[in-house]
């Protein structure tokens, strides 16, 4: 197991999540989660983000245990997209039926764990 592919890819989750949350639809979560502009400033992520960090690496290295040593770029992928589709997707679409927010933000949450599996799929694969 490549320890280094697997901290490089929680890297790249929180860069991606950067994107994601920052650059493309921040303001778009913020509006579904009913946050204020100032709710947002006030808000202390660095403890959040190191946490996050954690779940991320405990959940790649759990992925890189799932992918064959032998496996090409696209059976890293695809073993990426179906322990999404079994497992990310499927329990935050649950949690999201018993929630009150909008179904929108299941959507846009389960759209980056989608895109943070690709991309970490690839990286255990292409990173042997």
């Amino acid at each position: 197991m490549n320890y280094v592919a697997i901290l490089v890819a929680a890297v790249a989750n929180m860069v991606i999540g950067f994107l994601w949350y920052g650059l493309l639809f921040g303001k778009k979560w913020a509006a579904l989660h009913g946050y204020t502009e100032e709710q947002i400033k006030s808000m202390n992520p660095g403890p959040l983000y190191a946490q996050s960090f954690v779940a991320v690496l405990v959940s790649y290295y759990i992925l890189a245990r799932f992918v064959p040593s032998t496996a090409t770029l696209m059976d890293g992928i695809e073993v990426a997209c179906l322990v999404w589709l079994g497992f990310v997707t499927t329990t935050q679409f649950t949690a999201s039926l018993f929630s009150t927010k909008p179904r929108a933000l299941y959507f846009l949450d389960t759209g980056y764990q989608l895109v943070t599996f690709i991309a970490a799929g690839a990286i255990l694969t292409a990173w042997k």
